[in-house]
């Protein structure tokens, strides 16, 4: 009798099952990360979901060595034939009520490993011949968000990294969108790819994020 509930409730459960170990940028933020692990969850309740936050750039080494079933990925162009999820405007951000422009050289803080969001701030600050000195570094984007909150730097940072407290800054160069794309492990069958992407799309929706 046992056997046959368990069967039963697999049934109507439906949708996909076993585990699902998915990347995620730290920077879309606790609302779209709730809408995609709920969205997930509620479709596929048969589901054991792993969700690895962070800075996406060692992501799709990760997809590739088939650590991570899909992540979500910012790139500079997106491959044909991965699913963009959302286009991305960057721009130099500051502390409200703080004169951090007034400053020279420009106080700035910037990640502390190679990615492709460093490079660009870089580069722009050099291209444009603005002054500046890196007075703060981090791995992540928490940790940029406090350099910035605090007044001690400005930062290149994504429209939906932007928090309580910061604010957009003129008089920097600027610096083009990147992509939020879905990338999936070799061998992750289509249900579960079509799933992920479906979750993905809805929570990037104005409505849930």
């Amino acid at each position: 009798v046992r056997l046959l509930d368990s069967a039963v409730a697999d049934a109507h459960a439906g949708g996909i099952r076993g585990r699902l170990c998915i990347g995620v940028p730290e920077e879309v933020g606790q609302e779209v990360l709730t809408a995609l692990v709920s969205g997930i969850s509620r479709a596929h309740p048969r589901v054991d979901l792993t969700v690895r936050c962070g800075i996406s750039s060692g992501f799709p080494e990760a997809v590739a060595r088939g650590e991570l079933d899909a992540a979500i990925c910012d790139v500079e162009e997106p491959a044909p034939g991965l699913p963009v999820l959302r286009t991305v405007a960057r721009f130099w951000v500051a502390a409200s009520g703080h004169d951090v422009m007034g400053r020279d050289p420009l106080p700035v803080a910037l990640f502390d490993r190679a990615c492709a969001w460093r490079d660009l701030a870089v580069e722009a600050l050099e291209a444009a011949g603005r002054p500046y000195r890196v007075v703060y570094t981090s791995e992540s984007v928490a940790g940029i968000l406090a350099s910035v909150r605090s007044g001690l730097a400005v930062a290149l940072m994504g429209e939906i990294g932007m928090a309580k407290g910061i604010e957009r800054v003129g008089g920097l160069p600027a610096v083009p969108r990147s992509h939020l794309v879905l990338m999936r492990r070799e061998g992750l069958d289509a249900e579960t790819g079509a799933a992920v992407e479906a979750a993905s799309r809805a929570a990037f929706r104005p409505t849930a994020a």
